[in-house]
């Protein structure tokens, strides 16, 4: 459903993975406008985001099998070795 409601956005500057969304950008001011948008959307479909659960302004996050930061992204190797074990 969610993947539908932002699918403009997808690949521009979000990522959704079921109810996890990534906003990414390395510039501050585009950034804050894509959240301003995300959560407007979000509003008008009558979604609400509890904002204490977000977190902003990260420059490194782990996402799944990767470590993402703003000038690459890594495989998180730990996963690797949990899954072949």
């Amino acid at each position: 459903f969610i993947n539908k409601v932002l699918m403009e956005y997808l690949d521009k500057f979000i990522i959704i993975y079921i109810n996890n969304i990534l906003i990414y950008n390395n510039n501050i001011i585009e950034y804050k406008l894509y959240i301003y948008l995300i959560f407007k959307k979000l509003r008008v479909i009558g979604l609400q985001a509890i904002i204490y659960k977000y977190k902003f302004y990260i420059i490194k996050i782990k996402f799944f099998r990767f470590i993402i930061t703003t000038d690459s992204i890594y495989v998180n190797l730990i996963k690797i070795i949990i899954i072949i074990k």
